[in-house]
Order: structure tokens, then C-alpha cells, then sequence
């Protein structure tokens, strides 16, 4: 088996005692990838991971909450994308 891709990320941590909260289209898309506390999706409006073939990586110290609210809130994932979801020590 060969290797022909390899992702390496490393994130800021400056950001390990705050919260990110992404409830619009304009969030997700302005979010600053980094290591947080914790995460809340929380969309109002339907909202999706950007199609543009990045990969997006969420990291959290804590806890993520993906909770679509109200009658129109919805989170997708467009086919071909790739969202990671990444509990993990603020310093690894």
C-alpha cells in the first residue's frame, strides 16, 4: 500500500479557553480555524461546509454541539467534502 497524500495540521491554540459559535453561513465562513474549548453549530438558516474541495477541520478541547434550530436550521456536508471533528488536548 502506498501513501500518496499526507495532511498535516497544526492549529493555534491561543484560542483553547474560548467557544466558537457558528449559527449562519457568514460564520462558517469568517470561522478561524484553531484549537477551542468547545464548539457550537448551531445553525438558524440552512448552512454547508464550503464546496470549494477544503478540507475542514474542527479541533476542541471539550465538547461540539451541531443543533440546527428552528424550522429552517439544517447542517450539510456536500458530497466529496471532508469535515473533521477533533477532540483533542489543547497542546497536541
Amino acid at each position: 500500500m502506498a501513501v500518496d497524500h499526507f495532511y498535516y495540521y497544526n492549529l493555534p491554540t491561543s484560542n483553547c479557553s474560548n467557544t466558537a459559535t457558528v449559527v449562519s453561513q457568514s460564520n462558517l465562513s469568517t470561522y478561524t480555524p484553531s484549537v477551542y474549548s468547545s464548539i457550537s453549530i448551531a445553525p438558524t438558516v440552512s448552512i454547508a461546509v464550503s464546496p470549494s474541495g477544503d478540507c475542514n477541520v474542527f479541533r476542541l478541547v471539550n465538547s461540539i454541539s451541531i443543533a440546527p434550530t428552528g424550522s429552517t436550521g439544517a447542517f450539510s456536508v456536500p458530497v466529496g467534502q471532508t469535515l473533521t471533528l477533533t477532540p483533542t488536548g489543547c497542546n497536541d
